[in-house]
């Protein structure tokens, strides 16, 4: 494409009502057919490009990162075109708009913020999988577990740390607003072939968990609790969306419970929204089993 690339940081959590200065240095340099790419949420980038239109600059292209995902971009006014990072690109009838849909018909309520759910979905999975690979409670033997896993089937796709320095090699696809739907256009590193394939986990059958109906489920599990504490900070987001998080995770453990568990053990699952409050974090990410944040 033609022009400059134009980049921006807005922080985020900060509500752009009006951002005057940087339309006005946009405007100034603007030939109308750049790339204009922003951290901003899904809101405030619109409004920007609201502003920006009205200035009579309607052939630029936008683009941003996962928090356009996150805070619901697909269901902003005026999106068309905008191009954005998700972690998980969704597509209709996969596993996880199943997923999403399910939630919704069992609890009344639809996730906007949908490509962050795989995520966390996967950081109890992982948890799981490594309590029940070290056969442990402590949290460093977990830690040390999950440092070993390979090829791990997830929500959100292949899973491996077994080699890396702590961060799972992952295709980025690249999303944007076509008509209205969020559609895939590209990937980047589809190419890459994962590390080998773990031996299923014992007791934790990803597929039969989010086939589970909780409508018609098996008897209850009645061993030992498997315990999985979670602390996410959004304090960048509170009060300006809702990242469900901790909707969607105590409701994948209701459906791994309604298959009978792990073993025969129910999963408990307790997550804290904790903002800035880094002391609670810890207390809560460290209630009894593993802590992932």
């Amino acid at each position: 494409m033609a022009g400059r690339w134009s980049a921006r940081r807005h922080t985020c959590g900060q509500p752009i009502p009006t951002s005057r200065p940087q339309v006005n240095e946009i405007a100034g340099i603007s030939e109308n057919n750049e790339v204009v790419f922003s951290a901003a949420l899904g809101f405030q980038l619109t409004a920007l490009r609201g502003q920006l239109e009205g200035q009579g600059l309607d052939g630029l292209t936008y683009a941003g990162t996962d928090a356009l995902d996150a805070t619901g971009i697909q269901f902003e006014a005026n999106n068309e075109g905008i191009v954005h990072t998700p972690h998980v690109s969704i597509t209709a009838g996969d596993r996880v708009d199943t997923l999403l849909a399910d939630y919704e018909a069992a609890k009344g309520e639809a996730l906007e913020s949908r490509g962050f759910m795989p995520l966390y979905v996967d950081s109890m999975f992982l948890g799981i999988q490594g309590i029940l690979d070290c056969g442990c409670a402590d949290p460093a033997g977990i830690g040390d577990a999950v440092k070993q896993i390979s090829g791990f089937e997830g929500l959100s796709g292949e899973i491996t740390y077994a080699g890396t320095n702590g961060i799972p090699p992952k295709a980025v696809p690249i999303n944007r607003i076509v008509d209205g739907e969020d559609v895939l256009v590209a990937t980047i590193g589809a190419g890459w072939e994962g590390g080998a394939v773990s031996a299923a986990p014992s007791g934790l059958d990803v597929e039969a968990v989010l086939a589970a109906d909780l409508s018609d489920c098996a008897d209850a599990p009645s061993g030992d609790p498997i315990r999985v504490g979670m602390a996410m900070d959004f304090s960048d987001v509170v009060g300006f969306v809702d990242i469900p998080g901790s909707k969607v995770v105590p409701y994948v453990a209701e459906l791994i419970n309604c298959a009978g568990g792990i073993n025969g053990s129910p999963v408990e699952v307790r997550v804290a929204e904790v903002g800035d409050d880094a002391a609670l974090a810890t207390q809560e990410s460290c209630w009894t089993g593993v802590p992932i944040s």
